[in-house]
């Protein structure tokens, strides 16, 4: 299940960087203004803005999370950041085009708080980086928008004890067939092994007509608090050559037998 945080968060700039001093992330402080997420705080009166800046957003957790993984996803952030829920630092990350996430079971309430701190400060280790290091001959300027914030959407997601974490799809084309591998990571949050059914399957474009080309169900085990890999392949006729002006897609999907992916 997931539970969507994008929406109105409330918002304040910090250009003295006086916030965790002030432990912001305990009391959200005063001055603060409503924006909607996914946002930048560039577009409006903070465009020329280059530093420290604080969201903020209280939620509820629905009921029926007893005995459920919590995770906390953030689809991008631009650029370091640092994030708390409920007074209590869950971890930080930094890059602007990468999603990342916390496991956030222990520390979640009924309500709560978080608070983001997110700083577009450049420096030479960030994007665009390379340009300051010619801060001396005074000529540091660069084809760059240098934006902040919560850029892409914020979630929770609620997992059973076992999860599909990702996959890696492979091909291989031999004459007449075409061999699809498809590697399936499961992650176990629980303190004990639990059994997962995977059901994996490559479909054909609707035009085709056919409901599906391969199918299979495999009964995997994933030992307590756990990584742990499951690889399938298939081996299906090709329908034909792919060229730029004739192509078929395939896709291929991967869950339980329940629905869950």
């Amino acid at each position: 299940a997931r539970l969507d945080l994008d929406g109105a968060w409330q918002f304040r700039t910090d250009p003295s960087r006086e916030g965790e001093a002030r432990r912001w992330w305990r009391q959200a402080p005063d001055g603060l203004e409503t924006v909607h997420v996914p946002h930048t705080w560039n577009l409006g009166r903070h465009d020329d803005y280059e530093g420290t800046a604080w969201y903020f957003k209280s939620f509820e957790a629905p009921d029926g999370l007893r005995g459920r993984q919590v995770e906390l996803h953030f689809g991008a952030t631009f650029y370091r950041s640092r994030v708390w829920l409920n007074g209590i630092e869950v971890g930080a990350h930094e890059g602007g085009h990468t999603a990342f996430y916390f496991d956030i079971t222990s520390l979640l309430r009924r309500v709560n708080t978080l608070a983001v701190r997110i700083d577009n400060m450049p420096t030479e280790s960030t994007i665009p980086g390379w340009a300051m290091r010619l801060r001396f001959t005074n000529n540091v300027w660069y084809d760059w928008w240098h934006y902040g914030g919560i850029v892409r959407s914020v979630w929770l997601t609620v997992n059973d004890a076992a999860l599909i974490r990702r996959q890696h799809i492979r091909t291989r084309v031999d004459g007449r067939h075409a061999e699809v591998a498809d590697r399936v990571f499961l992650e176990n949050t629980t303190p004990r092994p639990v059994a997962v059914k995977l059901m994996l399957r490559v479909v054909p474009p609707p035009a085709a007509g056919q409901r599906s080309l391969w199918q299979s169900v495999r009964s995997c085990s994933s030992p307590a608090q756990a990584r742990k890999r499951s690889r399938c392949a298939s081996r299906t006729r090709a329908s034909g050559a792919w060229t730029t002006r004739s192509s078929t897609a395939l896709r291929s999907s991967c869950g339980t037998p329940a629905g869950r992916h």
